[in-house]
Order: C-alpha cells, then structure tokens, then sequence
C-alpha cells in the first residue's frame, strides 16, 4: 500500500495539467493492481486477508489516496484549470468513482474474465475532468 501511494504521490508534483495529472494518477494505480494480481494471483488473497483483519489499514489507505487526489484537485483550482466549490467532496467522487478500477476484488474479476477495464476507467476520468472544468463556467 505504501508503495501505491509513493506511485501516486509522484502525479501530486508532476509537470503537467491537473487533468492530465488526475488521469495519470488513476491509470498508475489501475495498471499497477492489474500488472500485480496479472504476474501473481495469491497477491490477492493477501488482499483479501487484509481487508478482513486490518480494515484500519484499508481506512488509511483509501484516507491517503483520497488527500492526494485532492491535492492535484487543489493544484487545478490553484491554477485556474478547475473550480471546485467543495475540494474534499470531490477528491471523495474521484475516489468513489474510480474504485471499480481500483479495488483488487474488482481488477481480479476483470483480469480473470479477460476484460480491459482501462478504456472505461478513461471515459470516467474523462467525465471528470470535464465536470470538474465545467464548474469553471457555472
């Protein structure tokens, strides 16, 4: 989990639009589970074990990814390229949004049935983003 979110933590600093950045980030993390349970199923069962008898673990985890989105939603807004009325609300909806992608049961599911998750997972940062922009002109 920490080396997840060292990953994630590079798109907070990153060159780049905020968009680009959110995007990166959300890809990272989902190319990164699907390349893990991909190489090595059993990892998942340490996932498994995890969520069952560390869920302050999990609690943490999803804490820490939640204020790294936010600080890359932050740096938008900051710039001018976002205008989010509510910056912990939405980091909340990217985190929401992007967890079918994200969660290992999940990935494990579509790695298990061959399915490539990842042109979806960019349609919804896509719609993201745009949403987040279009608060810009409301």
């Amino acid at each position: 989990m920490d080396e997840e979110a060292e990953l994630a933590a590079r798109f907070v600093i990153a060159d780049g639009s905020a968009g680009d950045r959110l995007r990166g980030l959300v890809l990272a993390l989902h190319r990164s589970k699907r390349a893990k349970l991909g190489d090595d199923p059993e990892i998942h069962g340490l996932y498994r074990r995890i969520v069952t008898e560390r869920p302050d673990l999990v609690a943490d985890y999803a804490r820490r990814m939640t204020e790294l989105v936010r600080q890359v939603l932050n740096d938008g807004v900051s710039r001018g390229e976002f205008l989010v009325p509510d910056l912990d609300a939405a980091a909340g909806v990217v985190r929401d949004a992007v967890t079918v992608f994200i969660h290992p049961a999940h990935v494990e599911q579509a790695v298990l049935a061959g399915l490539d998750m990842e042109p979806r997972l960019q349609a919804v940062m896509d719609a993201l983003v745009v949403a987040f922009a279009a608060t810009r002109r409301a």
